[in-house]
């Protein structure tokens, strides 16, 4: 029974928001309808120029999938410009295609600008990608100005599909997307709450145990990274009066740093023997479990976060008794004590919401302040991250063509294309290696 709910709350809670499901939605019957059209037209203009088809599909997708920007509006100008960046880079494409290496140079340009724009804002990365990938789709085609116009027509029917999904059918909901993003933060900081106290219930935690805890707050951190990005565009005011976005980040951020921090130590406890101290093992799972029944954005609070503060008192009274110098508890007492610590810290900044909810009136705003990052502040020594990405593109990009050139002089563009994928999206050597395996 207890598999069974494990694998129906992860399957609940695996779509934050359900952002991936509607992205998908809206990017497969984008492209169906773009080739759809496109064909109705090319059949009723009695011409044979399928790559047009092909063409709308691509940019049907690209309009969904590349377009990020923060505001709607700022999404409905860059949907625009997709649809610009295509054509101008299909012109291109097609003059410079009787030029031989000046494709390859220009390709190699476009991968740079890809990765260096982004410096600059997303909109210059995604029409970047698409100014990309349509010179890439007029280079393996060898296009010319005479199948320009379909082409052309294809790139205005893609960006159209893409809008209409985008803005008119699938409107975005942001109020919708945030308290589904938060259902699922919580129902995963559940699971891992369920897997702690499976651990300080046992005599001796098993290997397996730690990596599926491991998984669970990695999968935790990606629910938290979606909440937190839904804050910036939604006031979580308009859906739980009285509750600030300072307030929820820092409610989400908390939470996430006191399970990262159950893990160790509960491990190290274990290994300590300091669960055969029947008290401190019972006031644990007392304290977890209180923890784990609060409902903390619920309108009608149940007395969980005060059976949780309670605990945590006589835990604090607890520790007050054991006298650190005792070699029984001096190697794990302040594992304990940090327990003790975060968990405070967590629970009064639940308290703090679920009061805010209770009165329905919005708290003075808290006044965070923003630290910037050392490396923002002062002067970075050497290349920017931006640019020094930018520059591994284009080495890669180079080295794949020469390379996939030696290999297959028809089909070079295949090892470039692959190693641009790979490129994307990756920050460190491990990612980068896992993706390219991948």
């Amino acid at each position: 029974m207890f598999i069974f709910s494990y694998w129906f709350s992860r399957l609940v809670a695996a779509d934050p928001g359900r952002k991936r499901l509607k992205t998908a939605s809206k990017a497969t019957i984008s492209v169906i309808t773009a080739v759809v059209i496109m064909l109705i037209v090319l059949k009723a203009a009695g011409s044979s120029q399928i790559t047009a088809a092909i063409l709308a599909g691509v940019i049907g997708l690209m309009g969904i999938l590349v377009v990020n920007d923060e505001t709607t509006k700022a999404k409905k100008v860059t949907t625009g410009l997709v649809a610009l960046s295509s054509a101008v880079s299909l012109g291109i494409g097609s003059f410079l295609s009787r030029y031989g290496q000046a494709e390859n140079v220009f390709l190699v340009l476009l991968v740079f600008l890809s990765f260096y724009l982004q410096k600059f804002g997303i909109r210059y990365f995604s029409l970047s990608m698409v100014a990309f990938m349509s010179f890439y789709f007029a280079s393996i085609l060898h296009v010319t100005f005479s199948q320009l116009p379909w082409l052309l027509a294809g790139v205005i029917v893609g960006a159209c599909c893409a809008f209409i999904y985008n803005f008119v059918i699938f409107k975005d909901r942001p109020a919708n997307v945030l308290r589904s993003s938060m259902k699922s933060f919580h129902i995963q900081v559940n699971l891992v709450l369920d897997l702690i106290i499976e651990l300080i219930q046992k005599k001796q935690i098993e290997p397996a145990q730690i990596k599926q805890y491991n998984r669970n707050i990695k999968k935790l951190a990606e629910y938290a990274h979606v909440a937190s990005e839904e804050l910036g565009n939604t006031d979580p005011h308009d859906i739980w009066s009285g509750v600030t976005a300072e307030q929820m980040r820092l409610y989400v951020f908390d939470t996430v740093m006191l399970l990262q921090t159950y893990s160790p130590a509960i491990r190290k406890l274990s290994e300590l023997k300091a669960f055969n101290h029947f008290d401190i093992q019972q006031l644990l799972l007392k304290l977890v479990e209180s923890i784990r029944e609060a409902e903390v954005l619920n309108g009608n609070p149940t007395h969980s976060l005060t059976d949780a503060a309670q605990h945590l008192q006589e835990l604090r009274q607890k520790l007050s008794e054991l006298e650190p110098q005792d070699k029984r508890y001096k190697d794990w007492l302040y594992l304990i004590r940090r327990i003790e610590t975060i968990s405070n810290h967590v629970i009064d900044e639940a308290y703090e919401l679920q009061q805010a909810i209770v009165k329905q009136e919005k708290q003075p705003q808290k006044e965070v302040e923003e630290k910037e990052d050392e490396e923002d502040n002062d002067e970075e020594k050497g290349l920017k991250p931006s640019t020094k990405k930018s520059i591994q593109a284009v080495i890669t990009a180079v080295a794949t063509l020469i390379f996939g050139s030696f290999l297959s002089p028809s089909h070079q563009y295949w090892a470039l294309l692959a190693g641009y994928l790979v490129l994307l999206g990756t920050e460190t050597i491990g990612s980068t290696f896992v993706k390219a395996v991948q």
